[in-house]
């Protein structure tokens, strides 16, 4: 292998080092807030003016997506036609791929708080975990190599 040749090995294993380092970050730290369409939470209103009563549709991602609901009073949720009572908070988990239709209801006002977390990819967690360890092994081997063949000259 020529000098060339191993300096363009060493720059696309160092791409591939950084964007693993990049990804892992990301889906570790940022992924489990990103919610499509809500952000991390959202804030609803039950009065008289909706008649006590609020429907919205959650999404989940790619990933299993817990949300959880909390009330300054007590309230219904009717997710899917399956009737719940909160007294106060509510949580459930909504399987990856999967849309929910969820019915918030109360006999007097209320203000209620969606928040969510999508659970990490942790096979994509573990596939990019070992493109870092073998990139990083094999751009060690080829500096090595290249060191070897600069000082042999």
């Amino acid at each position: 292998m020529s000098k060339r040749s191993h300096l363009t090995k060493l720059l696309v294993l160092e791409f591939i080092i950084l964007f693993s380092i990049a990804y892992i970050l990301y889906i570790t730290f940022l992924y489990p807030i990103f919610i499509p369409g809500y952000g991390f939470g959202e804030t609803f209103s039950l009065n008289s003016d909706n008649e006590y009563t609020v429907s919205i549709t959650v999404s989940a991602p790619r990933t299993a997506l817990n949300i959880r609901l909390t009330g300054n009073t007590s309230f219904d949720v009717n997710i899917h036609g399956v009737h719940h009572k909160a007294l106060g908070s509510f949580e459930y988990k909504i399987p990856a791929y999967r849309s929910i239709n969820i019915t918030l209801s109360s006999g007097s006002p209320a203000v209620i708080k969606l928040s969510g977390r999508s659970e990490i990819p942790y096979m994509e967690l573990v596939f990019f975990g070992f493109l870092l360890i073998l990139s990083t092994i094999m751009f060690i081997k080829t500096y090595g190599e290249w060191k070897r063949m600069l000082s042999s000259k």
